[in-house]
C-alpha cells in the first residue's frame, strides 16, 4: 500500500500479528527441542552409568583371572591365598553404589585401600527387586582357578525421565552381557 500523505515513507516491516504467529512457533519449536535434549540427557546418563559398572565387572574378573593381588601392606591378600574379586551391589549402606574387593583367605579384604566404591550418578538407581530383602544388597564373586562366578544373575539398573530399563546379565560362566 503507498502512502499518499507521504509519498517517500513505505510500509516495510512487520505487524504485530506476524510478530505475535513467528515468536509463537519459534517457543513451540524451543520447548520441542529441550524436552527431546532433556530426555537424551538422561537416557545417555543411564548407558554411562551402565558401561561403568561393566567396566568394574570386568576389571573384577580379569583381576581374578591373572590373580593380581592387591599392593597394600596392611592387606589380608599379602600373605593370605586370593579366592578372587567380587563386586558388591548395595541398596543399603551407601545407597546405590557399588564396591570392587578381593577376596583373600576365603574373606573379603578389610584394608579399605583396597576397595574401590562408586556411587551411581544422580537420577540411576539400582532395581530393588533384584536384590535379597534381608540385605539389600547382591554379590558377584568372579573365582580365581575356578573362572566361574558366584552370584551372576541380572543387574538391573533404572533412571530418571527414562522409559527403558537397561539389564547387564553375569552368566555362571563368567560372560558379562
Amino acid at each position: 500500500m503507498i502512502n499518499t500523505k507521504f509519498p517517500h515513507l513505505t510500509n516495510k516491516g512487520f505487524t504485530l500479528i506476524e510478530l505475535v504467529v513467528a515468536f509463537s512457533i519459534m517457543a513451540v519449536l524451543s520447548t520441542i527441542g529441550i524436552a527431546s535434549f532433556v530426555s537424551y540427557s538422561h537416557s545417555q546418563t543411564l548407558q554411562q552409568a551402565v558401561n561403568d559398572l561393566v567396566v568394574t565387572l570386568n576389571t573384577a574378573k580379569s583381576n581374578a583371572t591373572a590373580q593380581v593381588k592387591p599392593d597394600s601392606l596392611t592387606s589380608n591378600c599379602v600373605s593370605g591365598v586370593l579366592n578372587g574379586y567380587q563386586v558388591v551391589l548395595s541398596a543399603a549402606t551407601t545407597p546405590n553404589s557399588y564396591t570392587l574387593d578381593a577376596v583373600c583367605g576365603g574373606a573379603p579384604d578389610p584394608d579399605p585401600a583396597s576397595k574401590v566404591t562408586t556411587k551411581l550418578p544422580i537420577g540411576v538407581s539400582f532395581d530393588s527387586s533384584m536384590f535379597a530383602p534381608s540385605t539389600n544388597t547382591m554379590t558377584i564373586t568372579f573365582g580365581v582357578l575356578t573362572g566361574g562366578v558366584t552370584g551372576n544373575g541380572d543387574i538391573v539398573l533404572d533412571g530418571v525421565g527414562v522409559t527403558t530399563k537397561k539389564t547387564i546379565t553375569v552368566t555362571p560362566g563368567g560372560l558379562i552381557e
